[in-house]
């Protein structure tokens, strides 16, 4: 005569997990023994390898999303930057949203500068904010005078608003 297995008892070791089931056979009880790895500590191991994984993802997305971030600006700028470029410029220790920046204010400024001029004179130190008003203050005034000579000044310590300032001087002094 058969009977219904008794339930499944479990016991766990540090190395493996042995389930045993008791069955009845003939009136007599007979244990089934399996011994499995154990799947514990598998778990854990494979639960902190995702967790590292997935902090490692989120920390590719932030970095990815800060260049995603200047390239769209760039876009909006109309500076023809790409990933790469922007990339490379922050290696080079240039800040691509200062880059942007000024490319937008030399085009509504009138310049037909490029973003490599633009780094040039950034990498070099100089101001290139300034330089930009300044040759905004000259175009208002009628006074013809070079982003190149600008550059120039700026980089040889002069203040290049300044220095068209001063140029508006000295032609009223001329007109009066």
């Amino acid at each position: 005569m058969l009977q219904e297995p008794l339930p499944i008892r479990v016991d766990r070791e540090p190395t493996r997990v042995i389930l045993s089931e008791v069955l009845w056979e003939s009136g007599t009880p007979h244990r089934v023994a399996m011994i499995l790895p154990n799947t514990i500590a598998v778990s854990l191991f494979t639960r902190i390898l995702l967790v590292l994984c997935a902090i490692y993802a989120l920390y590719a997305l932030w970095v990815m999303s800060r260049y995603l971030r200047m390239w769209g600006a760039a876009r909006r700028a109309g500076a023809p930057l790409g990933m790469v470029a922007i990339v490379r410029m922050n290696w080079r220790k240039v800040d691509p949203e200062e880059v942007v920046k000024v490319y937008g204010l030399a085009r509504q400024a009138g310049l037909d500068l490029t973003v490599v001029q633009i780094e040039r004179h950034v990498t070099q130190g100089g101001r290139v904010l300034r330089v930009i008003e300044a040759y905004r203050l000259a175009s208002t005034t009628k006074i013809r005078i070079t982003w190149r000579d600008l550059c120039q000044r700026d980089l040889a310590g002069d203040d290049a608003i300044q220095v068209v300032q001063d140029r508006i001087a000295a032609l009223e002094k001329r007109v009066t």
